[in-house]
């Protein structure tokens, strides 16, 4: 039971934080929507052969797939430590998480043969903000469920 409330919370999570990142992207009109992101740059690694569309499939496991994973850890957290499920631990930890997303995608920014032209720090900023709107769905969600 306790893995079948943990997916449940973790993709009911990466739904608020994709929302929250189609939102942004669409007020700021930038492209700033993760699993297109994702997609783009398998289509550009791809160089000589027609790689993943802007919508595809692919893009959109990876995002929940990373989202699974962090809500594991959160899980973890809680298990381990005196923490518990609040908001304020899920602002926090969703905040962390940014700055753990924040390394991620720029170390593959730079490792990527053609990355896309994004205002990195604008997209850093909104990558912690939708990680905090993370963080607060894992709390949301999983307490729903627990």
């Amino acid at each position: 039971m306790v893995i079948a409330s943990l997916f449940i919370a973790a993709v009911a999570a990466t739904t608020a934080m994709t929302l929250f990142s189609y939102a942004y992207s669409a007020a700021v009109r930038r492209p700033f929507r993760e699993p297109e992101l994702l997609n783009l740059l398998l289509d550009r690694w791809a160089m000589n052969t027609r790689g993943p569309s802007k919508s595809s499939l692919i893009g959109w496991f990876i995002h929940y797939g990373v989202g699974l994973v962090f809500m594991g850890v959160f899980y973890v957290v809680w298990q381990v430590t005196e923490l518990d499920p609040k908001l304020g631990t899920g602002a926090v930890m969703g905040f962390l998480a940014g700055i753990i997303g924040v390394i991620g995608w720029h170390l593959t920014f730079k490792i990527h043969p053609n990355p896309p032209e994004l205002t990195l720090t604008h997209y850093y900023i909104h990558l912690i903000l939708a990680h905090v709107v993370f963080g607060l769905g894992t709390v949301v969600s999983y307490n729903w469920f627990d």
